[in-house]
Protein backbone atom coordinates (compact mmCIF):
# COMPACT_ATOMS: atom_id res chain seq x y z
CA UNK A 1 0.00 0.00 0.00
CA UNK A 2 1.21 3.47 -0.97
CA UNK A 3 1.38 6.44 1.34
CA UNK A 4 -1.27 8.36 -0.99
CA UNK A 5 -3.50 5.52 -0.48
CA UNK A 6 -2.51 4.66 3.22
CA UNK A 7 -3.20 8.44 3.74
CA UNK A 8 -6.52 8.72 1.80
CA UNK A 9 -7.93 5.47 3.93
CA UNK A 10 -7.31 7.02 7.22
CA UNK A 11 -10.19 8.97 7.50
CA UNK A 12 -12.09 5.67 6.26
CA UNK A 13 -10.62 3.80 9.33
CA UNK A 14 -11.13 5.90 12.30
CA UNK A 15 -14.87 6.37 10.94
CA UNK A 16 -14.87 2.55 11.07
CA UNK A 17 -13.45 2.18 14.60
CA UNK A 18 -15.78 5.21 15.68
CA UNK A 19 -18.84 3.34 14.36
CA UNK A 20 -17.73 -0.43 15.17
CA UNK A 21 -14.49 -0.35 16.92
CA UNK A 22 -14.37 -4.40 16.85
CA UNK A 23 -11.80 -6.61 16.61
CA UNK A 24 -11.93 -9.49 14.11
CA UNK A 25 -11.90 -12.24 17.16
CA UNK A 26 -14.44 -10.16 18.82
CA UNK A 27 -17.19 -9.80 16.14
CA UNK A 28 -19.20 -13.04 15.66
CA UNK A 29 -20.32 -12.84 19.61
CA UNK A 30 -20.40 -9.02 19.08
CA UNK A 31 -23.37 -9.26 16.07
CA UNK A 32 -24.87 -11.53 18.18
CA UNK A 33 -25.60 -9.96 21.42
CA UNK A 34 -26.63 -6.75 19.00
CA UNK A 35 -29.16 -8.89 17.05
CA UNK A 36 -30.22 -10.12 20.45
CA UNK A 37 -30.39 -6.83 22.46
CA UNK A 38 -32.11 -5.34 19.10
CA UNK A 39 -34.95 -7.50 19.41
CA UNK A 40 -35.92 -7.41 23.17
CA UNK A 41 -35.71 -3.81 22.67
CA UNK A 42 -38.09 -3.96 19.72
CA UNK A 43 -40.40 -6.62 21.70
CA UNK A 44 -40.53 -3.68 24.78
CA UNK A 45 -41.61 -0.83 22.62
CA UNK A 46 -44.43 -2.55 21.23
CA UNK A 47 -45.75 -3.24 24.30
CA UNK A 48 -44.80 -0.84 26.80
CA UNK A 49 -47.62 1.43 25.47
CA UNK A 50 -50.23 -1.07 25.90
CA UNK A 51 -50.06 -2.39 29.05
CA UNK A 52 -49.86 1.18 29.96
CA UNK A 53 -53.16 2.84 28.43
CA UNK A 54 -54.80 -0.86 28.81
CA UNK A 55 -54.54 -0.07 32.78
CA UNK A 56 -55.24 3.78 33.16
CA UNK A 57 -57.86 3.22 30.74
CA UNK A 58 -60.14 0.32 32.61
CA UNK A 59 -63.48 1.16 34.05
CA UNK A 60 -63.17 3.15 36.86
CA UNK A 61 -59.20 3.48 36.37
CA UNK A 62 -56.63 6.37 36.23
CA UNK A 63 -53.31 7.15 36.19
CA UNK A 64 -53.49 7.25 40.01
CA UNK A 65 -54.35 3.41 40.06
CA UNK A 66 -50.42 2.75 38.71
CA UNK A 67 -49.04 4.10 41.83
CA UNK A 68 -51.15 1.44 44.34
CA UNK A 69 -50.30 -1.68 41.51
CA UNK A 70 -46.52 -0.84 41.82
CA UNK A 71 -46.58 -0.68 45.31
CA UNK A 72 -48.22 -3.33 46.23
CA UNK A 73 -48.00 -6.20 43.12
CA UNK A 74 -43.56 -5.09 42.45
CA UNK A 75 -42.18 -6.40 45.03
CA UNK A 76 -44.01 -9.83 46.18
CA UNK A 77 -43.49 -10.48 41.79
CA UNK A 78 -39.96 -9.53 42.13
CA UNK A 79 -39.37 -11.81 44.67
CA UNK A 80 -41.08 -14.74 43.57
CA UNK A 81 -39.04 -14.42 40.17
CA UNK A 82 -36.12 -14.15 42.41
CA UNK A 83 -36.85 -17.43 44.00
CA UNK A 84 -38.14 -19.12 40.56
CA UNK A 85 -34.66 -18.37 39.20
CA UNK A 86 -32.64 -19.35 41.91
CA UNK A 87 -33.78 -22.70 41.96
CA UNK A 88 -33.96 -22.73 37.88
CA UNK A 89 -30.10 -21.60 37.85
CA UNK A 90 -28.86 -24.46 40.50
CA UNK A 91 -30.65 -27.09 38.75
CA UNK A 92 -30.66 -26.44 34.54
CA UNK A 93 -28.17 -24.83 32.40
CA UNK A 94 -28.62 -21.34 30.75
CA UNK A 95 -30.12 -22.80 27.28
CA UNK A 96 -32.87 -24.73 29.53
CA UNK A 97 -32.86 -21.45 32.22
CA UNK A 98 -34.05 -19.47 28.42
CA UNK A 99 -36.32 -21.45 27.11
CA UNK A 100 -38.52 -22.24 30.29
CA UNK A 101 -38.32 -18.74 30.99
CA UNK A 102 -39.12 -17.29 27.46
CA UNK A 103 -41.90 -19.89 27.06
CA UNK A 104 -43.51 -18.83 30.41
CA UNK A 105 -43.86 -15.44 29.14
CA UNK A 106 -44.94 -16.62 25.16
CA UNK A 107 -48.02 -18.58 27.01
CA UNK A 108 -48.74 -15.85 28.91
CA UNK A 109 -49.39 -13.33 26.59
CA UNK A 110 -51.08 -15.64 24.19
CA UNK A 111 -53.55 -16.69 27.11
CA UNK A 112 -54.27 -13.36 27.94
CA UNK A 113 -54.45 -11.85 24.32
CA UNK A 114 -56.36 -14.90 22.93
CA UNK A 115 -58.73 -16.04 25.88
CA UNK A 116 -58.58 -13.81 29.07
CA UNK A 117 -59.04 -9.88 27.71
CA UNK A 118 -62.01 -11.13 24.85
CA UNK A 119 -63.55 -12.86 27.88
CA UNK A 120 -62.84 -9.90 30.41
CA UNK A 121 -66.01 -8.82 30.85
CA UNK A 122 -67.15 -12.24 32.51
CA UNK A 123 -64.05 -12.06 34.45
CA UNK A 124 -64.02 -8.73 36.11
CA UNK A 125 -66.35 -7.40 39.17
CA UNK A 126 -68.82 -5.32 38.39
CA UNK A 127 -67.90 -1.66 37.24
CA UNK A 128 -70.69 -0.15 39.26
CA UNK A 129 -69.90 -2.50 42.22
CA UNK A 130 -66.29 -0.76 41.90
CA UNK A 131 -67.93 2.27 41.76
CA UNK A 132 -69.79 2.42 44.93
CA UNK A 133 -67.07 0.98 47.00
CA UNK A 134 -64.87 3.98 45.60
CA UNK A 135 -67.63 6.41 46.63
CA UNK A 136 -68.32 4.69 50.38
CA UNK A 137 -64.47 4.45 50.94
CA UNK A 138 -63.02 7.39 49.28
CA UNK A 139 -59.42 7.27 51.56
CA UNK A 140 -58.57 3.88 49.31
CA UNK A 141 -60.89 4.54 47.00
CA UNK A 142 -57.93 4.03 44.27
CA UNK A 143 -57.53 0.26 45.38
CA UNK A 144 -60.64 -1.29 44.22
CA UNK A 145 -60.14 -0.96 40.63
CA UNK A 146 -57.07 -2.75 41.12
CA UNK A 147 -59.69 -5.31 43.19
CA UNK A 148 -61.93 -4.85 39.86
CA UNK A 149 -59.84 -5.11 36.91
CA UNK A 150 -57.00 -7.93 38.38
CA UNK A 151 -56.70 -9.29 34.56
CA UNK A 152 -55.14 -6.19 33.52
CA UNK A 153 -53.50 -5.08 36.95
CA UNK A 154 -51.80 -8.96 36.30
CA UNK A 155 -50.32 -8.27 32.58
CA UNK A 156 -49.48 -4.84 33.91
CA UNK A 157 -46.94 -6.26 36.96
CA UNK A 158 -45.82 -8.87 34.72
CA UNK A 159 -45.32 -6.97 31.92
CA UNK A 160 -43.85 -4.11 33.67
CA UNK A 161 -41.65 -7.01 35.45
CA UNK A 162 -40.62 -8.87 32.34
CA UNK A 163 -39.32 -5.43 30.32
CA UNK A 164 -37.11 -5.15 33.64
CA UNK A 165 -35.84 -8.58 33.54
CA UNK A 166 -35.21 -9.51 30.43
CA UNK A 167 -33.06 -6.73 29.96
CA UNK A 168 -31.09 -7.14 33.11
CA UNK A 169 -31.30 -10.57 33.75
CA UNK A 170 -31.08 -12.35 30.41
CA UNK A 171 -29.34 -9.83 28.38
CA UNK A 172 -26.72 -8.44 30.37
CA UNK A 173 -26.05 -10.73 32.40
CA UNK A 174 -25.38 -13.39 29.01
CA UNK A 175 -22.98 -10.11 27.89
CA UNK A 176 -21.09 -10.30 31.23
CA UNK A 177 -20.51 -13.61 31.23
CA UNK A 178 -18.75 -13.76 27.51
CA UNK A 179 -17.31 -9.96 27.80
CA UNK A 180 -13.86 -8.84 29.19
CA UNK A 181 -13.89 -6.30 31.36
CA UNK A 182 -11.04 -4.05 29.27
CA UNK A 183 -13.80 -4.82 26.12
CA UNK A 184 -16.91 -3.54 27.97
CA UNK A 185 -15.89 0.16 27.44
CA UNK A 186 -15.56 -0.53 23.08
CA UNK A 187 -18.66 -2.99 22.87
CA UNK A 188 -21.23 -1.79 25.39
CA UNK A 189 -22.25 1.29 23.91
CA UNK A 190 -23.00 -1.06 20.47
CA UNK A 191 -25.46 -2.90 22.31
CA UNK A 192 -26.95 0.27 23.41
CA UNK A 193 -27.00 1.95 19.87
CA UNK A 194 -28.71 -1.54 18.62
CA UNK A 195 -31.36 -1.27 21.30
CA UNK A 196 -32.16 2.18 20.65
CA UNK A 197 -32.23 1.25 17.04
CA UNK A 198 -34.82 -1.18 18.34
CA UNK A 199 -37.21 1.08 19.37
CA UNK A 200 -36.40 3.36 16.68
CA UNK A 201 -37.72 0.50 14.18
CA UNK A 202 -40.39 -0.84 16.04
CA UNK A 203 -41.98 2.10 16.91
CA UNK A 204 -43.17 3.45 13.76
CA UNK A 205 -44.72 -0.56 13.12
CA UNK A 206 -46.78 -0.22 16.01
CA UNK A 207 -47.81 3.39 14.98
CA UNK A 208 -49.01 1.89 11.49
CA UNK A 209 -50.78 -0.73 13.45
CA UNK A 210 -52.66 1.63 16.04
CA UNK A 211 -53.73 3.54 12.65
CA UNK A 212 -54.72 0.18 10.55
CA UNK A 213 -57.00 -0.77 13.10
CA UNK A 214 -58.51 2.60 13.28
CA UNK A 215 -59.42 2.31 10.22
CA UNK A 216 -61.61 -1.17 10.42
CA UNK A 217 -65.23 -0.63 11.50
CA UNK A 218 -65.49 -2.20 15.02
CA UNK A 219 -68.30 -2.35 17.08
CA UNK A 220 -66.82 -0.74 20.01
CA UNK A 221 -63.87 0.27 21.13
CA UNK A 222 -63.07 -2.51 22.98
CA UNK A 223 -63.30 -4.75 19.94
CA UNK A 224 -60.75 -2.50 18.30
CA UNK A 225 -58.18 -2.13 21.60
CA UNK A 226 -58.74 -6.46 21.86
CA UNK A 227 -57.77 -6.64 18.31
CA UNK A 228 -54.91 -4.00 18.21
CA UNK A 229 -53.47 -6.08 21.81
CA UNK A 230 -53.61 -9.55 19.69
CA UNK A 231 -51.82 -8.09 16.64
CA UNK A 232 -49.18 -6.74 18.74
CA UNK A 233 -48.65 -9.90 20.62
CA UNK A 234 -48.59 -12.43 17.24
CA UNK A 235 -45.72 -10.08 16.03
CA UNK A 236 -44.27 -10.44 19.86
CA UNK A 237 -44.33 -14.08 19.89
CA UNK A 238 -42.46 -13.95 16.90
CA UNK A 239 -39.53 -11.47 17.68
CA UNK A 240 -39.49 -13.97 21.01
CA UNK A 241 -38.85 -17.42 19.21
CA UNK A 242 -36.11 -15.42 17.50
CA UNK A 243 -34.37 -14.24 20.90
CA UNK A 244 -34.24 -17.74 21.91
CA UNK A 245 -33.16 -19.34 19.05
CA UNK A 246 -30.17 -16.60 19.60
CA UNK A 247 -29.13 -16.51 22.88
CA UNK A 248 -29.67 -20.84 22.76
CA UNK A 249 -27.17 -19.98 19.73
CA UNK A 250 -24.48 -17.72 22.02
CA UNK A 251 -24.44 -20.51 24.58
CA UNK A 252 -23.48 -22.66 21.94
CA UNK A 253 -21.36 -21.61 20.27
CA UNK A 254 -19.14 -19.29 22.53
CA UNK A 255 -17.15 -20.20 25.31
CA UNK A 256 -17.60 -17.71 28.98
CA UNK A 257 -15.02 -16.07 30.42
CA UNK A 258 -11.89 -18.10 32.87
CA UNK A 259 -12.55 -16.49 36.21
CA UNK A 260 -9.21 -14.74 37.11
CA UNK A 261 -9.68 -12.63 40.13
CA UNK A 262 -7.04 -13.29 42.55
CA UNK A 263 -9.02 -11.19 45.49
CA UNK A 264 -12.59 -12.47 45.48
CA UNK A 265 -15.55 -10.60 46.96
CA UNK A 266 -16.69 -12.66 49.92
CA UNK A 267 -19.50 -14.86 49.17
CA UNK A 268 -21.28 -16.99 51.75
CA UNK A 269 -22.30 -20.41 50.35
CA UNK A 270 -25.77 -21.32 49.61
CA UNK A 271 -27.61 -23.43 46.71
CA UNK A 272 -31.21 -22.88 47.11
CA UNK A 273 -33.76 -20.40 45.42
CA UNK A 274 -33.04 -17.45 48.00
CA UNK A 275 -28.88 -17.86 47.19
CA UNK A 276 -29.56 -14.45 45.50
CA UNK A 277 -30.88 -13.05 48.66
CA UNK A 278 -27.97 -14.24 50.98
CA UNK A 279 -25.46 -13.35 48.18
CA UNK A 280 -27.13 -9.51 48.24
CA UNK A 281 -27.36 -9.18 51.93
CA UNK A 282 -23.85 -10.26 53.07
CA UNK A 283 -22.47 -8.05 49.95
CA UNK A 284 -21.65 -4.78 50.65
CA UNK A 285 -20.38 -4.29 46.80
CA UNK A 286 -24.16 -5.73 45.84
CA UNK A 287 -26.19 -3.54 48.51
CA UNK A 288 -24.28 -0.59 46.80
CA UNK A 289 -25.44 -1.33 43.01
CA UNK A 290 -28.96 -2.25 44.66
CA UNK A 291 -28.84 0.82 46.15
CA UNK A 292 -28.40 3.31 42.73
CA UNK A 293 -30.64 0.90 41.19
CA UNK A 294 -33.54 1.64 43.77
CA UNK A 295 -32.50 5.92 43.91
CA UNK A 296 -32.61 5.79 39.99
CA UNK A 297 -35.27 4.37 39.34
CA UNK A 298 -37.13 5.87 41.90
CA UNK A 299 -36.67 8.86 40.84
CA UNK A 300 -37.58 8.12 36.89
CA UNK A 301 -40.92 6.61 37.61
CA UNK A 302 -41.81 9.37 40.25
CA UNK A 303 -40.80 12.30 37.21
CA UNK A 304 -42.44 10.11 34.90
CA UNK A 305 -45.31 9.69 36.74
CA UNK A 306 -45.25 13.88 36.80
CA UNK A 307 -45.50 14.41 33.19
CA UNK A 308 -47.95 11.63 31.86
CA UNK A 309 -50.44 13.01 34.53
CA UNK A 310 -50.45 16.56 32.57
CA UNK A 311 -50.35 14.20 29.49
CA UNK A 312 -53.69 12.64 30.72
CA UNK A 313 -55.27 16.32 32.20
CA UNK A 314 -54.33 17.39 28.77
CA UNK A 315 -56.15 14.25 26.91
CA UNK A 316 -57.05 10.93 28.26
CA UNK A 317 -58.60 9.26 25.24
CA UNK A 318 -56.58 5.94 24.94
CA UNK A 319 -56.16 6.25 21.21
CA UNK A 320 -54.56 9.73 21.70
CA UNK A 321 -52.14 8.24 24.43
CA UNK A 322 -50.92 4.30 23.03
CA UNK A 323 -50.17 7.54 20.09
CA UNK A 324 -48.20 9.86 22.20
CA UNK A 325 -46.06 7.06 24.39
CA UNK A 326 -45.48 5.53 20.66
CA UNK A 327 -43.81 8.50 19.60
CA UNK A 328 -42.51 8.86 23.09
CA UNK A 329 -40.71 5.67 22.39
CA UNK A 330 -39.08 6.65 19.42
CA UNK A 331 -37.92 9.95 20.69
CA UNK A 332 -36.48 7.96 23.42
CA UNK A 333 -35.17 5.51 21.00
CA UNK A 334 -33.12 8.03 19.08
CA UNK A 335 -32.04 9.82 22.29
CA UNK A 336 -30.35 6.14 22.86
CA UNK A 337 -28.72 6.22 20.32
CA UNK A 338 -27.51 9.95 19.87
CA UNK A 339 -26.47 9.82 23.49
CA UNK A 340 -24.76 6.65 22.77
CA UNK A 341 -22.68 8.16 19.75
CA UNK A 342 -21.39 10.88 21.57
CA UNK A 343 -20.82 8.70 25.27
CA UNK A 344 -19.34 5.91 23.19
CA UNK A 345 -15.78 6.35 23.81
CA UNK A 346 -16.63 8.18 27.15
CA UNK A 347 -15.87 5.95 29.41
CA UNK A 348 -12.31 4.26 27.75
CA UNK A 349 -10.90 8.08 28.24
CA UNK A 350 -12.63 9.57 30.80
CA UNK A 351 -12.49 6.31 33.17
CA UNK A 352 -15.53 4.24 34.66
CA UNK A 353 -15.92 6.86 37.97
CA UNK A 354 -16.68 10.17 35.75
CA UNK A 355 -18.93 7.97 33.63
CA UNK A 356 -20.95 6.50 36.52
CA UNK A 357 -21.51 10.12 37.98
CA UNK A 358 -22.34 11.61 34.75
CA UNK A 359 -26.29 10.27 34.87
CA UNK A 360 -27.43 11.71 38.16
CA UNK A 361 -25.99 15.02 37.76
CA UNK A 362 -27.10 15.16 34.60
CA UNK A 363 -30.69 13.81 35.80
CA UNK A 364 -30.48 17.16 38.33
CA UNK A 365 -30.05 19.67 36.07
CA UNK A 366 -32.92 18.51 33.36
CA UNK A 367 -35.17 17.42 36.42
CA UNK A 368 -34.68 21.37 37.53
CA UNK A 369 -36.41 23.39 34.91
CA UNK A 370 -40.14 20.53 34.76
CA UNK A 371 -40.19 21.00 38.09
CA UNK A 372 -39.85 24.86 38.71
CA UNK A 373 -42.90 24.92 35.91
CA UNK A 374 -44.70 22.49 37.82
CA UNK A 375 -44.51 24.68 40.82
CA UNK A 376 -45.42 27.48 39.12
CA UNK A 377 -48.14 25.91 37.09
CA UNK A 378 -49.57 24.34 40.60
CA UNK A 379 -48.90 26.94 43.55
CA UNK A 380 -50.01 30.14 41.18
CA UNK A 381 -53.21 27.94 40.13
CA UNK A 382 -52.08 29.29 36.32
CA UNK A 383 -53.42 26.96 33.97
CA UNK A 384 -53.58 29.84 31.24
CA UNK A 385 -52.51 29.20 27.97
CA UNK A 386 -48.54 30.23 28.31
CA UNK A 387 -47.18 31.79 25.05
CA UNK A 388 -50.51 30.17 23.19
CA UNK A 389 -49.30 26.44 24.45
CA UNK A 390 -51.26 24.54 26.76
CA UNK A 391 -49.76 24.42 29.83
CA UNK A 392 -50.63 20.67 30.56
CA UNK A 393 -48.87 20.08 27.21
CA UNK A 394 -46.19 22.06 27.86
CA UNK A 395 -45.52 20.33 31.23
CA UNK A 396 -45.47 16.93 29.89
CA UNK A 397 -43.63 18.00 26.74
CA UNK A 398 -40.72 19.36 29.29
CA UNK A 399 -41.35 16.42 31.26
CA UNK A 400 -40.84 13.89 28.32
CA UNK A 401 -37.50 15.75 27.14
CA UNK A 402 -36.41 15.44 30.81
CA UNK A 403 -37.44 11.52 31.23
CA UNK A 404 -36.03 10.63 27.29
CA UNK A 405 -32.70 12.88 28.88
CA UNK A 406 -31.95 10.53 31.85
CA UNK A 407 -33.18 7.21 30.35
CA UNK A 408 -30.46 7.69 27.55
CA UNK A 409 -27.98 8.77 30.02
CA UNK A 410 -29.30 5.54 32.21
CA UNK A 411 -28.92 3.10 29.34
CA UNK A 412 -25.86 4.91 27.63
CA UNK A 413 -23.67 5.64 30.81
CA UNK A 414 -25.39 3.78 34.09
CA UNK A 415 -26.16 0.62 33.12
CA UNK A 416 -22.75 -0.25 31.20
CA UNK A 417 -20.73 1.06 33.92
CA UNK A 418 -23.75 -1.08 36.52
CA UNK A 419 -22.67 -4.33 34.23
CA UNK A 420 -19.00 -3.65 34.28
CA UNK A 421 -19.07 -3.82 38.10
CA UNK A 422 -20.31 -7.45 37.82
CA UNK A 423 -18.03 -8.85 35.44
CA UNK A 424 -14.85 -9.39 37.78
CA UNK A 425 -16.94 -11.34 39.98
CA UNK A 426 -17.01 -14.92 40.54
CA UNK A 427 -20.06 -17.09 38.65
CA UNK A 428 -22.45 -16.70 41.80
CA UNK A 429 -22.06 -13.08 42.71
CA UNK A 430 -22.51 -12.32 38.71
CA UNK A 431 -25.43 -14.79 37.79
CA UNK A 432 -27.59 -15.30 41.32
CA UNK A 433 -26.56 -12.18 43.21
CA UNK A 434 -26.97 -10.13 40.01
CA UNK A 435 -30.38 -11.81 39.64
CA UNK A 436 -31.43 -10.70 43.20
CA UNK A 437 -29.93 -6.98 42.54
CA UNK A 438 -31.34 -5.99 39.65
CA UNK A 439 -34.77 -7.50 40.07
CA UNK A 440 -35.56 -6.22 43.91
CA UNK A 441 -33.35 -3.33 43.00
CA UNK A 442 -36.06 -2.81 40.49
CA UNK A 443 -38.74 -3.87 42.07
CA UNK A 444 -38.39 -1.73 45.73
CA UNK A 445 -37.68 1.41 43.10
CA UNK A 446 -41.33 0.32 41.67
CA UNK A 447 -42.70 -0.12 44.93
CA UNK A 448 -41.32 3.09 46.29
CA UNK A 449 -42.22 5.53 43.68
CA UNK A 450 -45.73 3.52 43.69
CA UNK A 451 -46.06 4.54 47.87
CA UNK A 452 -44.97 8.05 46.72
CA UNK A 453 -47.59 8.43 44.24
CA UNK A 454 -50.21 6.45 45.87
CA UNK A 455 -50.00 8.22 48.91
CA UNK A 456 -48.31 11.65 47.90
CA UNK A 457 -49.22 12.73 44.76
CA UNK A 458 -52.65 11.02 43.90
CA UNK A 459 -54.58 10.49 47.48
CA UNK A 460 -56.80 13.15 46.39
CA UNK A 461 -56.68 12.37 42.68
CA UNK A 462 -54.53 13.87 40.66
CA UNK A 463 -51.58 15.41 41.66
CA UNK A 464 -52.15 16.69 45.52
CA UNK A 465 -50.31 20.30 45.07
CA UNK A 466 -49.57 20.08 48.96
CA UNK A 467 -47.08 17.58 48.80
CA UNK A 468 -44.98 18.85 45.82
CA UNK A 469 -42.19 20.32 48.46
CA UNK A 470 -42.27 16.63 50.17
CA UNK A 471 -41.87 15.25 46.81
CA UNK A 472 -39.10 17.76 46.03
CA UNK A 473 -37.31 16.70 49.14
CA UNK A 474 -37.31 12.74 48.59
CA UNK A 475 -36.23 13.38 44.89
CA UNK A 476 -33.12 15.60 46.66
CA UNK A 477 -32.67 13.02 49.02
CA UNK A 478 -32.69 10.25 46.75
CA UNK A 479 -30.21 12.18 44.61
CA UNK A 480 -27.63 12.73 47.30
CA UNK A 481 -28.25 9.06 48.33
CA UNK A 482 -27.60 7.63 44.57
CA UNK A 483 -24.58 9.92 44.72
CA UNK A 484 -23.19 8.47 47.80
CA UNK A 485 -23.40 4.98 46.26
CA UNK A 486 -21.86 5.87 43.03
CA UNK A 487 -19.04 6.84 45.30
CA UNK A 488 -18.83 3.43 47.28
CA UNK A 489 -19.33 1.35 44.49
CA UNK A 490 -16.32 3.52 42.48
CA UNK A 491 -14.07 2.43 45.49
CA UNK A 492 -14.88 -1.73 45.73
CA UNK A 493 -15.09 -1.46 41.70
CA UNK A 494 -11.53 0.30 41.24
CA UNK A 495 -10.17 -1.57 44.11
CA UNK A 496 -11.06 -5.33 42.74
CA UNK A 497 -9.94 -4.36 39.07
CA UNK A 498 -6.30 -3.30 40.31
CA UNK A 499 -6.57 -6.91 42.04
CA UNK A 500 -6.34 -8.67 38.96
Amino acid sequence: MTAFTSFMLKPFTRLKMFLWPVFPEEKKITIFLSAIFFLIWAINTLIYPLHYSLLINAPNSGIEVIGHVKAFGSIPIGILFIFCYGILQTKYTKIQVVTAVYSFFIVFYLVYAFFIIPNNKSLVIDPATISQYMADYPDIKWLFPIYGNWPTCIFYMITDAWISVSISQFFWQTANHYIHTNQAPRLYPIFIIFGGLGSIFFSPILDSLIAFVKEIDFTSKRERIIYLLQLVIIIEVCLTICVVFLFVKVYTIFSPLKQTVKRKVKQPSSKSGFSGFVYLFHSSYLFYIFITLFCSGTIYQVLNYLWRSELVAYSSTPSAYNEILTHYAFWEGLGMVLFALLAKSFIQKRGWTLAAYITPVLSIFTAVPFMVLLIYCYFKNEFDYIININPHYMLAMLGSFQTITMAASLSCLYYPTKEMTYIPLNKNLKSQGKTATDVLGKSCSNAGSGIIQGGFLSSTGGIDIGYIPHILLLITALFITWLYATKGLAKKYLSLISSR
